[in-house]
């Protein structure tokens, strides 16, 4: 059973269940629904990437994108490095 992460609950983020092992793929697929609202982009920072509410909460909607996408790339980066590291190639 999945962890989830304090919940954003709002009446438009109600619909997307993001937590801690939600895949990066979805969340980029999520990302790319351009109607996501603020409180969607919100619930996805803080349940997936564990980003504190106060500070999302001063941030634009462009910002949230910019933020999600930054932790994206970032848990890609790490993965890439401990693939490298371990001298695992990537098939």
């Amino acid at each position: 059973m999945p962890k989830e992460l304090d919940l954003v609950f709002t009446p438009d983020s109600a619909q997307l269940k993001i937590d801690i092992d939600t895949s990066l793929e979805e969340i980029k697929n999520l990302l790319r629904d351009l109607t996501l609202g603020r409180q969607q982009l919100i619930n996805i920072a803080h349940n997936r990437f564990g980003i504190p509410l106060g500070r999302l909460s001063r941030l634009s909607t462009l910002k949230l994108r910019e933020e999600i996408e930054a932790a994206i790339s970032n848990l890609e980066t790490l993965d890439t490095i401990g693939r490298v590291a371990s001298g695992e190639t990537r098939d």
